[in-house]
């Protein structure tokens, strides 16, 4: 999970609330742009604390990027969150 670094206190709450999620650390790819990740295990508690936590989150801002395992979703509507949440539950059953 990557967000801005305004955003790392809400990350942290999140990763403390996820058995197994790294501590955040901050990091400057190459495109030069600072930002907080954590990685976030894919276990059946942590998808469902993470829907949580992105619903929040749309609902907050209205728009949102997320990147899973390489996999990006623009969470600009309702409908890509859904999508976003399909892939969650297919990566668990996969898993």
């Amino acid at each position: 999970m990557v967000v801005s670094p305004d955003e790392a206190a809400e990350l942290e709450e999140l990763t403390a609330s996820v058995d197994g999620a790294s501590e955040p650390v901050g990091a400057r790819p190459f495109d030069g742009v600072v930002v907080v990740q954590a990685e976030i295990p894919l276990t059946a508690a942590a998808v469902a604390i993470l829907k949580d936590w992105v619903k929040a989150r749309f609902e907050q801002k209205k728009s949102q990027t997320v990147v899973v395992r390489g996999a990006k979703f623009m969470g600009y509507s309702a409908d890509e969150i859904r999508e976003l949440f399909a892939w969650l539950d297919k990566e668990l059953t996969q898993s």
